[in-house]
């Protein structure tokens, strides 16, 4: 039987992780294996002796088995985090490190911007090979590509015809 003294207590460690950013529906879930670990043990006094065997018997969760459906994850976690309020008062949050180091903010350099060259000196520069020998039209076509296609004179060396 569900008593005040039980609301009471899932009522502090929801807040506890409502504290640590957790959503309502990740809450929720985390409420509803409590309540099944209170069924299995009368109580919601947990070990770790205890906490592996709920999760076995319940979940078929064997420990350090790392092969586990999301359900069984979420059933191990919500336990942790029984453990973790009885034994510390707090439910530890270990994704903090990483959220320090996602704060730090990036650091502000200007962007450059792309120069091109300038429609005069592109008409300029394509007018000097001479356009009546085949080396001529050779030289217009590759700076044509070099220019098009943005890509390296050695990758303009490289092409195979």
């Amino acid at each position: 039987m569900i008593t005040n003294d039980f609301n009471k207590e899932i009522r502090h460690i929801s807040d506890a992780l409502r504290d640590l950013g957790y959503t309502d529906s990740t809450i929720g879930l985390r409420q509803r294996f409590w309540k099944e670990y209170f069924n299995f043990h009368g109580s919601l006094d947990v070990d770790e002796k205890l906490m592996d065997e709920f999760l076995l018997e319940i979940h078929e969760v064997e420990k350090n088995n790392i092969n586990l459906s999301k359900r069984q994850y979420e059933a191990g976690a919500a336990i942790r985090n029984l453990l973790e309020f009885q034994l510390h008062g707090k439910i530890i949050n270990y994704h903090t490190p990483c959220q320090r180091i996602l704060a730090i903010p990036l650091k502000e350099t200007e962007k450059k911007t792309v120069d091109y060259l300038p429609e005069n000196v592109l008409k300029e520069l394509l007018s000097l090979p001479n356009q009546s020998d085949k080396y001529g039209i050779r030289d217009t076509a590759i700076l044509c590509l070099l220019y098009d296609s943005g890509a390296r004179v050695q990758e303009i060396i490289d092409l195979a015809l």
